[in-house]
């Protein structure tokens, strides 16, 4: 699939209207597009990432994302009986937006997971009831959430250390 397409048009405008050098970042986009082989719908290089899956499509900078984490979300009948569920990778980023990249079950979120932590050493990849407080608290002081940034740093610092 080419990258101009006309479902991916109206994101690709919105996203180049904020850039400083749209026509440049365009070719980098089309580069990236073009060359990296997608992981569950996900291509991502040193700048950006590009999710393309059935919730839509959609570009990031790889600087703005702050936050990573394996989301299961169940279907219930009349709120009682499972129906199903569904698997995605959740990308948050400092502007409190909420990306997500569906997967194929439990392993196809690990899998993207693995494949993301690497290329993205400022986030934190992760959920829990102290991460969400943290998160929110950064929303409420707007402070672009530098203590997640902090923690994401950490946590690459101690996964290279072994």
């Amino acid at each position: 699939m080419a990258f101009d397409t006309l479902l991916h048009r109206g994101e690709i405008r919105r996203f180049l209207k904020d850039q400083k050098n749209p026509e440049k970042v365009r070719k980098e986009l089309e580069r990236l597009y073009e060359t990296a082989a997608p992981v569950h719908g996900v291509r991502i290089d040193e700048k950006y990432t590009i999710i393309e899956n059935k919730l839509g499509f959609q570009i990031l900078k790889n600087s703005d994302i702050v936050w990573v984490y394996h989301l299961n979300t169940k279907a219930k009948l009349y709120g009682v009986v499972t129906t199903g569920s569904f698997h995605a990778v959740a990308l948050r980023t400092e502007d409190g937006g909420d990306h997500r990249a569906l997967t194929m079950g439990t392993n196809g979120a690990q899998e993207l997971l693995q494949y993301l932590f690497p290329r993205l050493p400022q986030a934190f990849f992760g959920y829990s009831d102290e991460i969400v407080q943290v998160w929110n608290q950064g929303v409420q002081k707007q402070d672009k959430h530098a203590d997640m940034r902090m923690l994401g740093m950490m946590q690459h610092q101690k996964a290279r250390r072994g």
